[in-house]
């Protein structure tokens, strides 16, 4: 039978700011075979990717600091093999600042995100001060090589230590920061820690730590799958997933990760979700073949194929800008298994709700408008499995 909920959304309710949905070039080559690519079918693969109002548009753009080690798929190269190197970095080594300039070209105003996998073994432990040494040196080399700034660096390596060790806050607090401020590079924005920790214990320790809290932007953790916890929603920073999704992107995959980007905000609170990966831009017989939101690992011919997931991010992603408001009162689930978020344009009476099906599609859903949210016609985009 069917299930009828009535949602009274409050426009000017409480809600927290949202900080978009990313998706992730890294892991090691997962995207190798994209620079190979001819023109028009390379351009039309990172429009789909990173056109405004386009496609998946997606708002922020995280890569990985090539180490020369595999780091999943495959090796990403290093911008200083060397010590030496260090100080005059080779940015143009692979393929990511290449990546980096097409996103950028396509939207000016998309989000830089780093982290590193790994190092170079001159590098020795990845919470030292030669590390911090050398991912500020990327940073640097990405600002007078390529002109680009960073905005956000990430304060440890990919899915390493345990979330309770004090090694990732010492080096964050004491190395990290300081390097960063110390080189002009104030304006980088630290999220911590990018590791696997359902139990959010390093949100915790921002929570308990005004140093720490004071030291970081953001605390993001890998595949919660959109669920936190008190300290985690009360630390004092933006809680996101900062890696996410791990799927194929066909049908099913696609309404996954509709469900996980309603999700993550009604269940968790976490204001932005980076999708882990960009594209399947590899040969079929390295690791995690056919994952990601597409698919091109075909240069010799320009096959690629957009995919479902490419439309599940473009429903938040195209109707919905960075710095709007969740208006929590329009954020909810239906007995059936449905989804909703509504966000609002803070400048405006403008305001999109993104609604996910349950998996029985038997909901009705009635919502009542009040307090400075638009009352002209609405608008209706559709994405659905049947109607392709």
């Amino acid at each position: 039978s069917k299930s009828a909920t009535n949602v009274s959304i409050n426009g000017n309710g409480s809600g927290r700011l949202f900080d978009g949905i990313g998706v992730i070039s890294g892991g090691g080559g997962n995207s190798r075979l994209l620079i190979d690519y001819p023109e028009p079918y390379r351009g039309y693969v990172l429009d789909y990717l990173f056109k405004p109002k386009f496609g998946a548009a997606f708002k922020e753009f995280k890569f990985e600091i090539g180490g020369d080690i595999n780091s999943t798929s495959g090796v990403e190269p290093s911008h200083a093999r060397t010590e030496a190197e260090n100080a005059t970095p080779f940015m143009h080594r692979g393929y990511e600042t290449w990546l980096i300039d097409q996103a950028k070209k396509r939207n000016p105003g998309i989000i830089l995100s780093a982290l590193q996998w790994g190092a170079p073994t001159w590098v020795g432990n990845l919470w030292s001060q030669k590390n911090a040494d050398y991912v500020t040196s990327y940073i640097k080399g990405l600002k007078t090589v390529w002109g680009y700034d960073l905005d956000y660096m990430g304060g440890n390596q990919n899915e390493h230590f345990n979330g309770t060790s004090t090694q990732a806050r010492d080096y964050i607090v004491k190395m990290l920061r300081p390097t960063l401020n110390a080189n002009g590079l104030s304006n980088v924005k630290i999220v911590a820690a990018d590791i696997l920790s359902g139990d959010w214990n390093f949100a915790t320790m921002v929570k308990n730590d005004t140093e720490l809290r004071n030291a970081v932007s953001a605390v993001g953790a890998h595949y919660v799958n959109h669920t936190s916890t008190a300290d985690a929603k009360s630390c004092g920073v933006p809680i996101w997933e900062s890696e996410g999704w791990t799927g194929v992107g066909d049908w099913d995959g696609a309404f996954y990760m509709a469900q996980l980007l309603n999700l993550n905000y009604v269940r968790g609170q976490m204001t932005k979700t980076d999708i882990w990966h960009m594209i399947n831009s590899q040969y079929n017989n390295v690791n995690w073949p056919h994952s990601g939101v597409m698919e091109a690992n075909a240069p010799w011919s320009g096959w690629y194929k957009v995919q479902p997931s490419i439309w599940a991010a473009a429903h938040t992603n195209q109707f919905a800008e960075v710095g709007w408001k969740y208006l929590d009162s329009g954020c909810g689930e239906t007995a059936n298994g449905a989804s909703y978020v509504t966000l609002k344009d803070p400048n405006t009476n403008n305001y999109s709700i993104i609604i996910v099906a349950g998996a029985n599609k038997t909901d009705e859903i009635s919502f009542s408008l009040s307090n400075d949210l638009s009352n002209s016609n609405l608008h209706v985009w559709k994405s659905s499995r049947e109607a392709q």
